[in-house]
């Protein structure tokens, strides 16, 4: 069953997510991460997160500390809070019996989420769909890519005029085990609905493989 769940960053600020868990013991979650102006409640996180429960695979999707059900001040937005609140939902879920984790990213901030992979064990691997240039360190991010290892999954749309899917393939060539499925036909919003449809089964068979080799 899926439930509402509260925990707390590093600044004591409340996050609200919905954490699914079939029973207990499982080895394997995925916490589901939204970008700037989006929330856990967002078309792409409430349909992945349906898919993932007929699998009856535990998951997390949670509100950052600047939206949604998440306590937060307008005001007080900083990009750099993305990864404090990506490693309490990772503390939140390790606290679950779960000991290792999948990152979901779609668009900006997916920067945040390796800087978290990066320094977490418990963190497995990453999915990014349509990762996007932002203004973050990035010189920090060449110096992780150097020596990053974990196995990332890139999904981008050919049709994107938002963030060109040429940004994924020069990633893809940096990160050493990193996959790129570019979807042809799809723009940045998925306006053809066949093509969404196949964005989701391509992530959930990704996800779906990683949770059985993970789960042996």
């Amino acid at each position: 069953m899926i439930q509402k769940v509260y925990f707390t960053n590093s600044k004591w600020e409340k996050l609200c997510g919905e954490f699914f868990m079939w029973w207990l013991f499982w080895k394997v979650a995925i916490i589901m991460c939204h970008s700037e102006n989006s929330s856990k409640d967002w078309k792409t996180y409430s349909k992945l997160s349906s898919i993932l429960m007929e699998s009856h695979i535990p998951h997390l999707r949670f509100d950052f500390s600047w939206t949604g059900e998440s306590e937060w001040d307008a005001n007080q937005f900083d990009s750099k809070k993305w990864k404090q609140d990506i490693n309490a939902a990772i503390d939140y879920v390790k606290s679950q019996w779960i000991d290792k984790i999948v990152l979901f990213w779609k668009w900006i901030g997916w920067i945040s989420a390796l800087m978290s992979a990066a320094s977490n064990d418990s963190v497995w691997g990453l999915v990014l769909v349509a990762p996007g240039a932002e203004n973050e360190n990035f010189i920090e991010l060449f110096d992780i890519i150097k020596w990053y290892s974990k196995p990332v999954f890139i999904i981008h749309w050919a049709e994107d005029k938002v963030t060109h899917f040429t940004n994924s393939d020069k990633l893809k060539t940096l990160l050493e085990n990193c996959s790129l499925e570019v979807i042809r036909g799809a723009d940045h919003d998925f306006s053809n609905d066949r093509e969404y449809i196949k964005m989701y089964n391509l992530v959930a068979e990704f996800l779906f493989n990683i949770y059985n080799t993970l789960n042996k």
